[in-house]
């Protein structure tokens, strides 16, 4: 019982990281966008009163940290009975299989993943939807950058079969949405800086 829930603990939290992110950068309209209507005279479309709100990805994003949280948890107990300094060992025996350096860090760096999640899901809740996507683009890009590199070395280098493919699959999925929303942005800035007296 104890291997499922930490297995599926783990897949579910990916899941939700990739949704989450899915819905960020669908949902997402870019700043420049808002300021072109505006400026062209155009008004908002308005939320319709029989349609639900659109998810921003705040509930999976933060759903995800909590699980991947709780699946930490479950392999301390189950997997290695709380003794920290046999995951720590575990962890750096994968590394080393992989990569052939025995490297006792790997834990820590999983625990920066967690913290960083958990601390983004925190400040979106704290900040609100509409400030949490006003924040400066550069601290999205470190924390999403940073999330990205762990998640696809844990999913796709050191992942095994299906899982490997599913995350290989998941990632170019992703890929494509921020390579549309990278080129949403560029053409809607040339726009502006015409429009603009």
């Amino acid at each position: 019982m104890g291997d499922l829930l930490i297995y599926w603990t783990a897949r579910t939290s990916a899941l939700l990281y990739v949704i989450s992110i899915l819905q960020q950068l669908c949902l997402a309209r870019p700043l420049a966008c808002n300021e072109r209507s505006r400026i062209a005279g155009g008004v908002q479309p308005r939320q319709s009163a029989n349609r639900p709100p659109k998810l921003s990805g705040r509930f999976t994003w933060t759903l995800g940290a909590l699980l991947l949280h709780l699946h930490v948890a479950l392999a301390l107990h189950f997997t290695y009975h709380w003794n920290h300094a046999e995951m720590v060992n575990a962890i750096a025996r994968q590394t080393q299989d992989f990569i052939g350096l025995y490297w006792r860090g790997g834990a820590y760096i999983n625990y920066t993943f967690m913290l960083v999640w958990l601390a983004d899901a925190i400040a979106w809740w704290l900040l609100g939807d509409k400030r949490y996507r006003q924040r400066p683009v550069w601290i999205s890009m470190i924390v999403h950058g940073f999330l990205a590199f762990i998640a696809i070395n844990a999913v796709i280098v050191f992942g095994k079969g299906v899982v490997r493919w599913t995350g290989v699959v998941a990632f170019l999925i992703i890929a494509y949405f921020v390579w549309r929303a990278i080129n949403k942005t560029r053409a809607v800035l040339p726009v502006l800086a015409q429009e603009q007296p």
